[in-house]
């Protein structure tokens, strides 16, 4: 069951050089290493999901309309199998579902991983929401319409639809949603044949649903014969999920950019969050990856110096500062410290240093 996105938004290689020309806007700004949460913590709130402005209530959704790119499709089964030669195999695992609507076709795009310090256990799984901010972020720079339309999740049984738990918390989440309606898929693996297609009470949301609950016959994507995703959709007010038509169409995973600088991005997801918020004039890029040399993220920050500006190159759990000018580009001492306090405080270093630079002038002016 994913529950922490209720209330939230929508080996390392050679060192990174800077980046001398313009960093393309993506997202915010970075500073120095901070410790990543272990396994199980607790991943510190950031953002707060924010209804959008208008909501309005949505017509159930119609056969036929509900698109999802084979790229993302391909992505979840992959994740889904090595997921299970993990020595975490046995926890539920899952992924947010982005996408547009347009037309009354619902079109998935998109699928973003859970996270390394994801919350799961053989009947939960709580995502790293603040990373998914994040990335969410990075992705809305290239595709500027996108947006969440679900939740997938897997079942480490053969229960392939979802349980009472997983209701009680859609049923609130699909508030928060666009059209007040989600997407929702369940993950199965190796089945004999279909189960749980009973109309019985454990088939019901819970014991104050609003109108009977037929047996629910899901659409199925199939992989190998060993594991399947089974499709559903719920709207507010719905007293169960109704089974859900999917289409498979061309098309990547849009997700796949931002998957590549997974790690960093996660390690650092607070701290880049915190700082987006407070630096609305910071961009945030994805260095390109290549051969031998692990992915990285800048972060830029522009200067009260025309023409000067801070960047901040994030690789690995290292965070190095350059103050990068027309005329010279100079490597600055940070403190280690999380990220954005390290950030803080090489700012107010560079404020100081500037005062000395104009007491100075004006003295030799006098």
């Amino acid at each position: 069951m994913i529950t922490s996105l209720l209330n939230r938004l929508f080996g390392w290689g050679a060192p990174v050089a800077p980046v001398q020309t313009p960093v393309e806007p993506s997202s915010g700004p970075v500073a120095a290493p901070e410790s990543a949460p272990q396994p199980g913590s607790a991943v510190e709130p950031v953002a707060v999901l924010a209804p959008p402005q208008d909501q309005g209530s949505a017509p159930a959704i119609p056969t036929g309309t509900v698109r999802i790119h084979k790229g993302v499709l391909d992505t979840m089964f992959e994740d889904f199998q090595k997921h299970k030669e993990t020595d975490r195999g046995e926890e539920e695992t899952g992924w947010m579902l982005l996408g547009r609507r347009e037309a009354g076709v619902v079109i998935i795009e998109a699928a973003l991983p859970p996270g390394e310090f994801r919350d799961a256990g053989t009947a939960h799984v709580n995502v790293n929401s603040t990373a998914i901010s994040v990335a969410m972020r990075v992705l809305k720079k290239s595709h500027p319409r996108l947006d969440v339309i679900g939740m997938a999740h897997t079942h480490p049984g053969s229960l392939d639809r979802p349980s009472e738990g997983d209701y009680r918390g859609d049923i609130v989440w699909v508030r928060k949603l666009p059209g007040r309606q989600g997407v929702f898929a369940i993950g199965v693996w190796e089945f004999d044949e279909p189960v749980n297609f009973l109309d019985d009470d454990a088939n019901q949301g819970s014991g104050d649903v609003r109108e009977p609950v037929p047996p629910i016959a899901p659409v199925s994507c199939f992989r190998d014969g060993r594991s399947r995703f089974n499709w559903f959709s719920l709207s507010e007010g719905d007293g169960w999920y109704k089974a859900c038509p999917m289409e498979p169409v061309a098309g990547d995973d849009f997700g796949q950019s931002v998957r590549q600088h997974w790690e960093v991005l996660e390690h650092f997801a607070g701290s880049i969050d915190r700082l987006l918020q407070m630096q609305p004039g910071m961009r945030m890029g994805l260095l390109p990856v290549s051969d031998g040399v692990a992915p990285a993220m800048v972060l830029c920050q522009p200067l009260a110096r025309d023409g000067e500006e801070l960047q901040v190159v994030l690789q690995g759990r290292d965070a190095r500062f350059f103050r990068m000018s027309a005329e010279e580009i100079d490597e600055l001492q940070a403190p280690r410290e999380r990220l954005d306090t390290a950030f803080y405080e090489v700012m107010a270093e560079l404020t100081r240093g500037g005062r000395r630079e104009a007491r100075a002038g004006s003295r030799w002016g006098e």
